[in-house]
C-alpha cells in the first residue's frame, strides 16, 4: 500500500510539473489497471482530469479513497479506471480522450460513496466531456460520513434483552406521497446494546420487530428453518460466532391441538401470567406499540445518535382461527401475514404474526397482542427499502423462495429502491382480511382468495421518416434515369421495450408486476402483465439507452390512460391495450445562469404545470425531470413528453426536490414556463434561484 501511494504521489508531481511547463502529460496513469480505450475515434488520447478528495465535514484532504473514472458508452460497453489518492488526497487520470462523457466515483471505507459535482449526501453527481488535449482541473470531490444510531433494548424488568433485532424505518416522500421504508437492522449483543451505522440524514423510526410464527402440528420443523439447541446456541454466543440470518427454531410449543408457535428467531415471549398467555408486541422507539405513539429521530448528516433506548412491555395475546377459501389447490402451505394497521406497505419482519395454511384450508395464529390487522395471503412480498442492512431480518418459517430482486427507482431518493421476493411460483390469487384482536380468541375468520387481474396489450410503433428504394436503368437514347419503387416506414426497434405496472401512488402493496416481452414471431408485439391487484397503476417502459422513441400514447379499450392511472378494482381482466410509441423526440437544452455566466454547481428541475400530475405518477415519472447541469455543456433533456412545463434552475444539492408536491408549490412562482411539441428543439437558459 505504502508502494502504492508512493506512485501515486510521483504520478501527482509529474502532473503537476507538466502543468508548470505549459505541456500536457501524455505518459499512462499509475495505478490504473488499463488505460481507456478511446471513445469514438483514433484522435491521439492526450487530456487528462485531476482533483483532490476531501472529507465534506472537515474539508481535509482524505487519502487511500479509491477513485474510479468511468467512460459511458452505453450499457455493458461503458469502461472504468481506478487508483488511489496520495497522502494530500490527490490523484490524476492522463492518456485521454476527447468527446467522451465521464464520471468520477470515490469509495472509502467510513464515508458513503461520493461523485464529482455532488454537493450535498446521496445527491447525484456531474458528467463532463474533455475537449482535444484539455486537461481538466480542480475535478475534486466530497466524501460524506454516515450518522448511526445506538441505544438498548430493556424489557419489563430493566433488565437488557440479548440477541433482539432493531431495526430503522425511514420516512420518504414517494409519488408525493408519504411512505415508510425498511432499513437498515442489527440485533443486541450480551448487553442489550445495538448499533445501526451507515445512515443517511433523514428521519427514522426505530423498532424491535416481534414476530409470532405459528405452523400446523403436522409441519416437520426441520424444514422451517435453521434448528439450534439451547446448548449450541450458548456456545456460538460465547464464542462470538453468529447465530445466522435464517428462520430460527429453538423450541416449537404446542399451545394448540392443532398448531405450534415456533420459538427462535425474535424475543421470547414470557411466561403466561394467571393461566394467560403474553407477548411482545412490535415496539417503537421509545415504548409504542403502534406507529401513532413512535418518536421520530430526525439524523443529520454524519451524526452518531445515542441513547435511543426501547422498552419493552408484554401484553395479554389471543389466537385467531378460520379457513382460507380459493380454488382447489391454491392454499394449501400458503404462508399468511398478520400486519399491523400502518405497516401493511412493509415486508418481512413488520408482521405482527405468520402462519401456514393447513392442507384442509384451516390456519390459526397464536400468541397476537391486542390490536387491528390485515391477513395478508400472497406468496410474493414487494417493498420499499432505504440502503443496506449489516444484518438482514430473517424469513418466515415456512417461506418457499421463489427469487429475489431488487434495484433503484426515479421517484425515489437516492440510497433507496426497491425489493421484490418471489414464494412459489405463480402470483394468481391474493387475499386481505381486516381482524381486530383484543383479550379474547377469534373464530371463524374467512380469508377469500381472489384471482389477480392480468393486463394484454400491444406496441404500435410510428416512425416519421421513409425509406425510398430506387433503380437506375437505361432510358431512351441511353439516358440513364431513377424509378422510385417503394417508400416505406423505417423498421421498429430491434429491441422491445419493458412493459411494468406501477402502483400510481407509490403502495409497494400493490407490488410492481412486469412483462420483459419477447415480441413473438408473428410481430404482433404483444405483451401480458398478471399479478395485478386492486388499485391504481400507471404504464411505464425501460428502454434501451438512445433508444430512438418515446411513448406518445397508452389507450385501454379506446379511452386515454397517456397522463393518468387506470384501476384495477374490479378485478376485470384489461385485454386490449395499446402503447404508441413515437419517434418525434422533443429536445429542450439549456443552462443555469447567474450573474455573467452559468453555474458550476446549478441544477434544473422540470415538471408539469398540471398540479394534478405532482401525485401519482407511479415510480418512474414521465413529466419530472432533475439534473445536474455541468457548466461546460448545459442540460440537454430528450425524453420528455409534449406539454406545458416549468423549468427551474436551483443548486445542485436540490436536483431531487422536484419529489415534495410543497417544493413544487414554492418554486412555481420564481419558474419559466415552456410549452413543448412533438419533434420540437428548444432552447431555455433559466436563472438560478433559492427557494425559501
Amino acid at each position: 500500500m505504502r508502494a502504492i501511494l508512493l506512485i501515486a504521489a510521483l504520478t501527482v508531481s509529474l502532473a503537476a510539473a507538466a502543468q508548470q511547463s505549459g505541456t500536457v502529460v501524455s505518459q499512462s496513469g499509475v495505478g490504473t489497471p488499463g488505460a481507456l480505450a478511446p471513445p469514438t475515434s483514433t484522435a491521439p488520447k492526450t487530456g487528462a482530469i485531476s482533483g483532490v478528495v476531501n472529507d465534506a465535514a472537515t474539508h481535509r484532504p482524505i487519502a487511500g479513497a479509491l477513485v474510479s473514472l468511468r467512460l459511458d458508452g452505453g450499457g455493458l460497453q461503458a469502461q472504468m479506471t481506478r487508483q488511489m489518492t496520495d497522502a494530500l488526497g490527490r490523484y490524476v487520470f492522463q492518456e485521454l480522450g476527447a468527446g467522451a462523457r465521464y464520471s468520477v466515483i470515490v469509495t472509502k471505507f467510513g464515508y458513503l460513496d461520493g461523485n464529482y459535482g455532488q454537493a450535498t449526501i446521496l445527491a447525484p453527481g456531474v458528467k463532463f466531456a474533455l475537449a482535444h488535449a484539455e486537461w481538466r482541473q480542480n475535478v475534486d470531490v466530497l466524501l460524506f460520513k454516515p450518522g448511526a444510531i445506538s441505544g438498548t433494548v430493556l424489557d419489563e424488568a430493566g433488565e437488557p434483552v440479548v440477541g433482539a433485532y432493531v431495526r430503522v424505518l425511514a420516512q420518504q416522500l414517494v409519488s408525493g406521497e408519504a411512505r415508510l421504508l425498511a432499513g437498515a437492522a442489527a440485533q443486541t449483543d450480551d448487553r442489550g446494546d445495538y448499533r445501526i451505522p451507515g445512515l443517511p440524514p433523514g428521519k427514522y423510526l426505530i423498532d424491535v420487530p416481534s414476530v409470532q410464527s405459528t405452523v400446523p402440528a403436522s409441519t416437520p420443523v426441520s424444514s422451517l428453518g435453521t434448528t439450534i439447541s439451547p446448548e449450541e446456541r450458548l456456545n456460538r454466543q460465547v464464542m462470538g460466532f453468529s447465530i445466522g440470518t435464517s428462520s430460527r427454531v429453538d423450541a416449537p410449543l404446542d399451545l394448540d391441538a392443532s398448531s405450534r408457535l415456533l420459538i427462535g428467531t425474535y424475543v421470547t415471549p414470557p411466561a403466561p401470567v394467571d393461566g394467560h398467555a403474553e407477548a411482545y408486541p412490535i415496539t417503537f422507539f421509545p415504548g409504542a406499540t403502534s406507529i401513532a405513539g413512535a418518536t421520530a429521530i430526525d439524523l443529520t448528516g454524519g451524526e452518531e445518535r445515542h441513547g435511543i433506548d426501547i422498552h419493552l412491555q408484554p401484553v395479554r395475546s389471543a389466537r385467531i382461527f378460520g379457513t382460507v377459501e380459493g380454488a382447489t389447490g391454491t392454499t394449501a402451505g400458503m404462508l399468511l401475514r398478520l400486519m399491523p394497521a400502518g405497516l401493511e406497505d412493509l415486508g418481512g419482519g413488520s408482521e405482527a404474526a405468520t402462519t401456514l395454511v393447513a392442507a384442509d384450508g384451516s390456519f390459526a395464529f397464536l400468541n397476537v397482542p391486542a390490536g387491528t390487522y390485515t391477513i395478508d395471503a400472497r406468496r410474493a412480498t414487494f417493498e420499499l427499502i432505504q440502503g443496506s442492512s449489516m444484518t438482514t431480518l430473517p424469513q418466515p418459517p415456512g417461506f418457499i423462495n421463489g427469487g429475489m430482486s431488487s434495484g433503484s427507482l426515479p421517484a425515489l431518493p437516492p440510497g433507496t429502491g426497491y425489493q421484490s421476493k418471489s414464494g412459489a411460483p405463480g402470483e394468481a390469487y391474493w387475499g386481505r382480511t381486516p381482524v381486530t384482536v383484543a383479550d379474547a380468541d377469534v373464530s371463524g375468520v374467512s380469508v377469500k382468495l381472489n384471482h389477480s387481474v392480468s393486463l394484454t396489450g400491444r406496441v404500435v410503433f410510428e416512425g416519421t421518416a421513409t425509406v425510398t428504394i430506387q433503380r437506375s436503368y437505361a432510358g431512351a437514347g441511353g439516358v440513364s434515369s431513377n424509378a422510385t419503387l417503394a417508400a416505406s416506414a423505417p423498421p421498429q426497434p430491434s429491441a422491445l421495450p419493458g412493459v411494468m405496472a406501477e402502483p400510481a401512488n407509490g403502495d409497494p402493496s400493490l407490488g410492481m408486476p412486469r412483462n420483459n416481452f419477447n415480441s413473438p414471431d408473428d410481430g404482433s408485439n404483444s405483451f401480458t402483465i398478471e399479478g395485478l391487484m386492486p388499485g391504481e397503476y400507471v404504464l411505464r417502459f425501460q428502454t434501451p439507452m438512445n433508444y430512438g422513441y418515446i411513448v406518445k400514447s397508452i389507450t385501454i379499450d379506446g379511452d386515454d390512460y397517456t397522463r393518468r392511472p387506470f384501476d384495477t378494482s374490479a378485478g376485470k381482466n384489461l385485454n386490449n391495450v395499446v402503447v404508441t410509441f413515437t419517434d418525434k423526440l422533443i429536445t429542450l437544452t439549456g443552462q443555469v445562469l447567474a450573474g455573467q455566466g452559468a453555474v458550476d454547481d446549478g441544477a434544473v428541475i422540470v415538471f408539469p404545470v398540471e398540479r394534478d400530475q405532482w401525485t401519482r405518477y407511479g415510480f418512474t415519472p414521465a413529466r419530472f425531470r432533475g439534473v445536474v447541469v455541468p457548466t461546460t455543456t448545459g442540460f440537454r433533456i430528450d425524453d420528455l413528453p409534449p406539454g406545458d412545463y416549468y423549468v427551474i434552475g436551483v443548486d445542485a444539492s436540490l436536483a431531487n426536490a422536484w419529489q415534495d408536491p410543497k417544493f413544487l408549490d414554492a418554486a412555481v412562482p420564481l419558474a419559466t414556463r415552456v410549452s413543448l411539441q412533438w419533434g420540437e428543439s428548444k432552447a431555455q437558459d433559466v436563472k438560478l434561484v433559492t427557494i425559501k
